[in-house]
């Protein structure tokens, strides 16, 4: 197999995996499209959502505390329209409501995939509001840290990654555990001391935080994978990295 064939087959492996993160983004947690919309003077329409207390609307509509919410179009200034989406089987399974008969009657329970009900935005306080849902963009990791050899080298990673972000309370400090893969430009010194530059393929985790909206810094830890011909002696073990990355998902 010569080298190109090689790095070729390493591509398709490593984009696969990050691959499966959008898969679900697409098909596993399920929304009707009819329904959801986004905002770009709020944020709040591009996630998943949930509140820490029992909502009982005028119109009788009770919706439960931790219930996973989401906003449709608001036809008012003063109101959102809020619904619960369709889940994953794993996604409902966490949900974990948190349901009292004296409060909240199953007869007048908010159902999932039923239609958004009117509620006036003054009832949600900011503060109050736990987000989550799917974290997608690219990353750059200028350097990296091999465990194996003790070595810190320019070795830069510029890859797509997928993961889920939580935000406690609104707290705008928000996390993301993510996958990565992509291709790799690896400064490598051989057993007779020169050094030359090498094409790979690394793939990780990682654990990312936002900066805003656009940008986040991460730390990293993962594989560089590169044609076992070549004499790089870090070859499949890990190292660590620092990250810059840009958010495609808001």
């Amino acid at each position: 197999m010569n080298n190109l064939q090689y790095f070729s087959k390493q591509i398709a492996v490593g984009l696969c995996l990050v691959s499966l993160g959008f898969t679900s983004l697409a098909e596993g947690e399920e929304e009707d499209q009819t329904q959801s919309t986004t905002s770009s003077d709020n944020t709040l329409y591009d996630d998943f959502f949930s509140l820490p207390y029992t909502l009982n609307l005028s119109n009788g509509v009770c919706i439960p505390a931790k219930a996973t919410l989401k906003l449709s179009v608001d036809s008012s200034s003063n109101e959102y329209n809020l619904y619960r989406p369709k889940r994953a089987w794993l996604g409902s399974k966490l949900e974990n409501l948190a349901v009292d008969n004296s409060t909240c009657e199953p007869s007048k329970l908010l159902k999932v995939g039923a239609a958004p009900v009117p509620i006036v935005k003054s009832k949600i306080a900011e503060q109050d509001i736990n987000r989550f849902g799917w974290k997608y963009g690219a990353l750059i990791a200028p350097y990296k840290y091999y465990r194996s050899s003790h070595t810190v080298k320019s070795s830069t990673t510029i890859a797509p990654y997928a993961g889920w972000k939580f935000d406690s309370n609104s707290s705008g400090f928000e996390i993301a555990p993510i996958l990565f893969s992509g291709p790799a430009m690896i400064e490598a010194t051989d057993s007779n001391g020169n050094t030359s530059s090498l094409f790979g393929i690394s793939i990780g985790m990682g654990l990312l935080f936002e900066l805003n909206d656009e940008f986040n810094i991460g730390a990293l830890y993962g594989y560089d994978v590169v044609n076992k011909s070549e004499d790089f002696a870090d070859n499949g073990r890990p190292w660590v990295s620092l990250s810059i990355g840009y958010n495609l998902s808001n």
